[in-house]
């Protein structure tokens, strides 16, 4: 039978597999004998016994748990509910449910895909997994092959270890035997400690080299794998330098068949299907390794994968010895049901309400909102600052880093020691705010100060969230420089730093990151492709957004940045940004905002008295605004009057859509 490419570049990593990387997930254990079930089943399971009792908490998990392309407005492919997430903030209140997860090792043994694993460790392949169970060390231990494990805890390990394991363990593991959570191994997948490491494991320094090594000069084979770890594997997988094949099999019914690659952009397909796999296989398409994409039944690709399984290692005698486990991963699950519901583990439903606090915060939900804390019976009401009033005048006197101290003063002596996480968002909120103020002021040293402490404190709380946002200020504070007549290099720095701040905003997802980042990028690109690029993301994102600021402000410059460029607008941009101005009637410039895209839409129509009309217009908004906000709209008006006296016509411009 003649192979295609994909059939041979699988055999051909087979053959070899001292030079294979296998990166396994969680569908290579869920087969029967092993029975591991997946994340989305047990994630149902959590939310249910979260919520018994408490109908409202129900109706806000149901709301958290949609997926991403059922969401209105929809917030790109990583806005859902993570089943770390929920384990984290659950394992907060109640650290005893990952005793009960645990014990979902005991009730199973090694598969069929496990038995193959094994097979490769033997001939000296070395494997990356998100898993916790220990099926791949029990099939290792059965054949008698050596298998050395190193497992990504609380601490980096050391590179050596890295170079000589032939299993890795990126999210934590249970222990085999009882206790099966222990302190040195427990689980890691939380987005509190993604959030230490960084995106894509950036602060794990020489470990990180070692893992980018294993993925892109090994052939890699991804199985039984989501990809949906936005935060750590996927960026992984994302920076390495790939130099040899990849080939990533997905499940399906009937015999293996290759899928061709879709070119799709994360920032501006308009697609709410994708997949992060399918974006991820997108983006490397165009590499100088193309990968394979295969789908197909797990007999299929077993069947061609051990082709050249030497004899005697097939286990067949030791499978027959696997007797009286639960025959389904549905068995299990009843098992673990009946652990959760058997009153051993409860949550009040006041835990169980700031537990979908903390859900909806994390996904950059309300993060505006100050709340203090999981622990503790008490109000959550905030005490005043003892020495508010002084901050305060301290900011408007232009003293931000005085007002700074004292404020982060204040936060220590008010938290309780063990629970830094209580008003993690505040103090992220507010330090953000002070940067605006020492920015305003002219303060770039104090701004700078700012932004370091910001990125401090979002690791030392563990607030995901507040990452994109400390390199979103990061990139202004370095065109704020680049402005003052800095370095050269502060331009292109402030490029890089606003680009990685969005790829880090669209997985949280902080929508409002990404549109501001883009603004600004706008203003600093002068590649017209990339320009282009970055144009059509902002019209799409600003599409993601509800009525706010972000969105006001992101309309606006679609319509400036057309006009400017000698594009036509698209009508429905201006009337959306007319939409939004009627919705925020407590953004008092929106009327200026509104009145100066009207005049750009008069410049583009090359009609002097249009353009006379809509200035007049202006003038009149200006004059009934807050003196402090009319400084930039009388800039544009004066820009307007003195292009309308030196060149009243312009040429007529082409629409980009």
């Amino acid at each position: 039978m003649k192979r295609t490419s994909a059939e041979l570049t699988l055999r051909r990593a087979c053959r070899s597999p001292s030079s294979t990387t296998l990166l396994v997930g969680a569908g290579v254990s869920v087969d029967s004998p092993s029975n591991v079930p997946l994340a989305a089943p047990i994630l149902d399971l959590l939310c249910e016994w979260l919520s018994r009792g408490a109908p409202d908490v129900r109706a806000a998990l149901d709301d958290l748990r949609q997926p991403a392309r059922a969401r209105k407005p929809y917030r790109g492919p990583y806005a859902t509910l993570r089943f770390e997430l929920l384990l984290e903030w659950i394992t907060y209140v109640e650290p005893r449910i990952l005793d009960a997860l645990a014990t979902t090792v005991q009730w199973g043994s090694p598969n069929r895909w496990h038995w193959w694993i094994a097979d490769m460790v033997s001939r000296g392949a070395q494997v990356l997994t998100t898993n916790f169970d220990t099926r791949i060390e029990d099939a290792c231990r059965r054949m008698g092959v050596s298998c050395t494990t190193v497992v990504l805890a609380r601490h980096a390990p050391p590179v050596a270890a890295l170079r000589d394991a032939q299993l890795i363990k990126l999210h934590g593991s249970f222990a085999d035997r009882r206790p099966f959570v222990r302190p040195s191994t427990a689980p890691v997948a939380t987005l509190r400690q993604m959030s230490r490491w960084g995106l894509g494991y950036e602060r794990l320094g020489p470990a990180r080299d070692e893992l980018l090594r294993m993925i892109g000069d090994r052939t890699l084979i991804v199985c039984g794998y989501s990809g949906s770890d936005s935060f750590d594997v996927m960026p992984l997988l994302e920076d390495a330098d790939r130099h040899a094949a990849l080939v990533w099999y997905e499940w399906a019914r009937g015999p293996l068949r290759q899928v061709e690659a879709v070119q799709t952009d994360a920032l501006t397909t308009r697609r709410t299907t994708a997949s992060m796999s399918e974006l991820f296989l997108a983006s490397i398409g165009e590499t100088r390794v193309r990968p394979v994409h295969i789908r197909g039944s797990a007999t299929a690709f077993l069947r061609l994968a051990t082709e050249s399984t030497p004899a005697g290692s097939d286990p067949a005698e030791i499978r027959r010895s696997d007797a009286g486990i639960p025959q389904s991963a549905g068995e299990v699950l009843d098992k673990l049901r009946a652990r959760l519901f058997s009153g051993d583990l409860r949550l009040r439903p006041t835990e169980a309400r700031a537990v979908v606090r903390r859900l909806r915060l994390s996904q950059g939900v309300d993060i505006d909102d100050i709340y203090v804390g999981l622990k503790g019976s008490r109000s959550a009401a905030v005490r005043p600052m003892r020495q508010q009033a002084d901050v305060v005048a301290a900011l408007d006197d232009g003293r931000v880093r005085w007002a700074t101290a004292q404020f982060l003063a204040e936060i220590e002596r008010a938290e309780e020691p063990d629970d830094r996480v209580a008003q993690a968002e505040t103090v992220t909120s507010i330090l953000a705010e002070m940067f605006w103020f020492a920015i305003r002021n002219g303060q770039c040293r104090t701004a700078e100060f700012l932004v370091n402490r910001l990125t401090t404190e979002a690791q030392r709380r563990g607030v995901l969230w507040a990452y994109p946002e400390a390199l979103y200020l990061r990139g202004n504070l370095l065109h704020e420089l680049w402005l003052r007549g800095g370095a050269p290099f502060r331009f292109s720095q402030a490029k890089l730093v606003l680009e990685r701040a969005i790829r880090y905003a669209m997985r949280v997802p902080r929508v409002d990151i990404v549109i501001d980042a883009l603004r600004l990028l706008l203003y600093i690109e002068r590649d017209p492709v990339k320009w282009r690029r970055l144009l059509l993301a902002l019209r799409v994102w600003s599409q993601r957004v509800e009525d706010s600021e972000e969105k006001l402000l992101a309309l606006f410059d679609l319509v400036r940045h057309h006009v400017t460029l000698g594009l036509r607008p698209p009508k429905q941009v201006f009337g959306e940004l007319s939409r939004t101005v009627r919705r925020c009637p407590h953004l008092t410039s929106g009327r200026g905002y509104l009145a100066t895209a009207n005049c750009y839409l008069a410049l583009a129509t090359s009609s002097s008295a249009v353009l006379r009309r809509a200035l007049r217009n202006l003038d009149r908004v200006v004059d009934r605004l807050h003196p402090k906000l009319r400084a930039p709209f009388a800039r544009e008006a004066e820009e307007f009057r003195s292009h309308l006296n030196g060149n009243p016509h312009r040429r007529r411009v082409r629409s980009l859509y």
